[in-house]
């Protein structure tokens, strides 16, 4: 795959050529550039500086009910014991930073150096989205890319589009979801 850099969240990109003599792929432990944090960045609407629900992108009000996961700034989950009632662009981006160091944690824990870095910044991508969980780890999606059956795994991957519907209790395909996955597809296959 081709290596691209973007600080304007994705909006254009450059390409990025190996170094001089150099080729194969990149040696990981891989580590994002701040710069490619913005690829995260291009999967969310907006910068949200109060919590709001991510199944629904509503502004969370007290009192009324909450469908998906508590969520702010670009989409960090809030956990249980963090209190947020609004944050800065610099405090969502060290929120960002660390959620994305558990994601590359995660990717280079499971693969080793066995990606290409197209290949590792979507699972990242995908990782950081879904959570690092054993969930994850033990996904179709992983067991198929550790055996190079990428299109069984790009078949479950694109499964990752649902969200619980609370009121129903049944999972129900998010349009949101859906692209995020076909773009983390794509950049995954280095188009």
């Amino acid at each position: 795959g081709s290596l691209y850099k973007s600080t304007n969240a994705g909006n254009t990109r450059l390409d990025i050529d190996a170094p001089e003599g150099k080729s194969g792929n990149w040696v990981t432990p891989f580590e994002q550039d701040p710069t490619v944090v913005n690829t995260i960045y291009t999967f969310t609407q907006e910068f949200r500086a109060k919590p709001y629900d991510d199944a629904t992108g509503k502004e969370i009000v007290f009192g009324q009910p909450i469908y998906g996961n508590p969520t702010i700034g670009w989409g960090h989950l809030i956990l249980k014991n963090e209190k947020f009632t609004e944050i800065t662009i610099d405090e969502a981006e060290t929120l960002l930073r660390n959620d994305l160091r558990i994601a590359e944690r995660t990717i280079n824990r499971v693969f080793g150096n066995s990606l290409t870095q197209n290949q590792y910044d979507a699972l990242v991508s995908f990782c950081f989205n879904v959570g690092g969980s054993q969930e994850f780890v033990q996904s179709h999606v992983v067991k198929y890319i550790k055996l190079k059956m990428y299109e069984q795994a790009i078949y479950y991957w694109k499964q990752w589009n649902k969200i619980m519907n609370k009121e129903t209790k049944k999972l129900e395909p998010n349009l949101g979801l859906t692209n995020r996955r076909n773009a983390e597809i794509e950049l995954f296959q280095g188009k």
